[in-house]
C-alpha cells in the first residue's frame, strides 16, 4: 500500500445548471441520485460522482454520457489508477466528519482533495475492481430485468382491465373483436358482460403497522423493522433498518411479514407500493400491508400502481408538514371487478413475472451482502484476488 492525497489521484469538476435543456436520453445526477434524462451531457466516460451538498455518502460510479447538477461534483481518475477501485474505496468511507458545517451538509473540493488514501499497485487495483464490478454489474442487470418484468405486468394489466382486450374464448382481444359490453349505471360507462363494479373495501383492507418504541431497537436484532423510508416504488430498500430481538406481545399477526406481501406507504411519498422479498421483517406504523385473498393481491398491486390511483391517494392525504393517508380512506373507491375466469388467467401470467422479480430481488440482497463483506477486506489486504 502507498499513501496518496486524493488530489494525486483524481481531478474534480463542478456540476452545472441544466434548466436550459430539454428532456432527452442522457442521465442527470444530483446528490440524491438519478434525477431525470436530458438532451445533453457534461462528460462521456468513466467517472466518480461526489456529492457537494446533501447526501454526502451517496458516491456513485458512472461509465456513460451524463450530466451532474451543481450539488454533485464529477471526478475523473488519473490513468495510473483504476477508476472503479478508487470509487469502491471512497464509497466505504464515512465522510460526515468533513462536512463544512453549513445548514445543509456540504463538501468542498479542498476537503475532498485533502483526503488521505492508501492504494495498492495498479495491477492489484484492477484485479479487485474486476471482482467488485462483476458483482455490481449482476446487481444492475437484475434491476434492469425487474424493471422490464414490472413494465410487462403493468402493460398486461392495462390491456386486460383498462382497454378490456383480455383474450376471449377464441384467444382474440375481447373488446377489439366485438366482445359484448354492457352499460354500468354507477360508473356511467360500458364494462365487459359478466363483470361487476365493486367497492375496494369489500375485498381489500390495508393493515397499518405497529408503533415500535425506539428504545427497544438493537443494531443486530433478529428482526428488521420496515419503516416508511424502506418502501420505494416497486421495491423494498433495506439498506438501513433498525432491529429488534423479540416480537412485541400485542403486535397483530399481519405485521409479521412474509415473502410476497404487498406494502404501501401511508406517510410522506404516499402511495408507493412494493413487495416483501425476505423473511424476519416486521411492519412499522405509517406503512400499510394489503390484506385480501391471494387471487386479488397482484391485481390490487397493479391497480394501486397506476397514476390515477396515486393521484387519488395524494388528494386523500392530509397533514400540514407531511402528507398522511388513512388506510381506511385508501380503499373507499370503486373498481371494475373482472370475472373469476379472467382473473385466474391473468394471475397465471403475472404470478410467473412477479415470482421471477422476487427471486431477482433476493439474489441482489445476497450479492450485496457478499460485496459489502468482501469490500473492506479486499481494500485493507486481508484477502487477495488469485491470478
Amino acid at each position: 500500500m502507498k499513501e496518496y492525497l486524493l488530489s494525486d489521484v483524481i481531478n474534480i469538476f463542478n456540476g452545472r445548471d441544466y434548466s436550459h435543456l430539454e428532456q432527452g436520453i442522457y442521465p442527470l445526477y444530483g446528490s440524491g441520485g438519478l434525477m431525470s434524462y436530458i438532451s445533453s451531457y457534461l462528460y462521456d466516460g468513466e467517472a466518480i460522482l461526489l456529492p457537494r451538498k446533501g447526501t454526502l455518502n451517496n458516491i456513485m460510479y458512472v461509465n456513460e454520457k451524463f450530466w451532474t447538477v451543481d450539488t454533485m461534483y464529477y471526478a475523473t481518475v488519473k490513468p495510473e489508477f483504476s477508476t472503479y477501485y478508487v470509487y469502491a474505496y471512497l464509497a466505504q468511507l464515512d465522510l460526515a466528519h468533513l462536512d463544512s458545517g453549513s445548514a445543509l451538509p456540504s463538501m468542498t473540493k479542498t476537503a475532498y482533495n485533502n483526503i488521505k488514501i492508501n492504494l495498492p499497485d495498479f495491477k492489484t487495483q484492477q484485479s479487485i475492481a474486476a471482482v467488485l464490478s462483476a458483482l455490481d454489474k449482476k446487481i444492475a442487470l437484475n434491476k434492469q430485468i425487474n424493471a422490464r418484468l414490472e413494465q410487462m405486468a403493468k402493460t398486461l394489466y392495462d390491456y386486460w382491465f383498462v382497454q378490456f382486450d383480455f383474450p376471449d374464448a377464441d384467444g382474440r382481444p375481447y373488446k377489439s373483436s366485438g366482445g359484448e359490453m354492457v352499460f354500468d349505471e354507477t360508473l356511467k360507462r360500458e364494462i365487459p358482460k359478466g363483470w361487476e363494479v365493486k367497492k375496494i373495501e369489500n375485498i381489500l383492507t390495508i393493515g397499518s403497522g405497529f408503533p415500535f418504541n425506539s428504545k427497544d431497537y438493537t443494531d443486530r436484532g433478529k428482526y428488521q423493522i420496515v419503516t416508511i423510508k424502506n418502501v420505494q416504488d416497486t421495491y423494498l430498500d433495506l439498506t438501513k433498518t433498525d432491529g429488534i430481538d423479540e416480537i412485541p406481545n400485542n403486535m397483530k399477526e399481519f405485521c409479521i411479514l412474509k415473502k410476497g406481501d404487498v406494502l404501501i406507504s401511508l406517510t410522506g411519498n404516499i402511495g408507493r407500493v412494493c413487495f416483501v422479498d425476505r423473511d424476519n421483517l416486521l411492519l412499522n406504523q405509517r406503512v400499510g400491508k394489503m390484506i385480501c385473498s391471494n387471487k386479488y393481491l397482484h391485481f390490487f398491486y397493479l391497480l394501486f400502481n397506476r397514476n390515477e390511483s396515486k393521484e387519488r391517494l395524494e388528494k386523500l392525504a392530509n397533514g400540514s408538514s407531511q402528507s398522511n393517508l388513512s388506510p381506511i380512506e385508501a380503499v373507499k373507491d370503486l373498481f371494475i371487478c373482472p370475472s373469476n375466469i379472467v382473473l385466474e388467467k391473468f394471475n397465471a401470467k403475472v404470478d410467473l413475472l412477479f415470482k421471477k422479480l422476487l427471486l431477482n430481488q433476493q439474489q441482489n440482497y445476497h450479492l450485496t451482502q457478499l460485496r459489502d463483506f468482501l469490500l473492506p477486506m479486499l481494500m485493507n489486504g486481508q484477502v487477495s484476488v488469485a491470478e
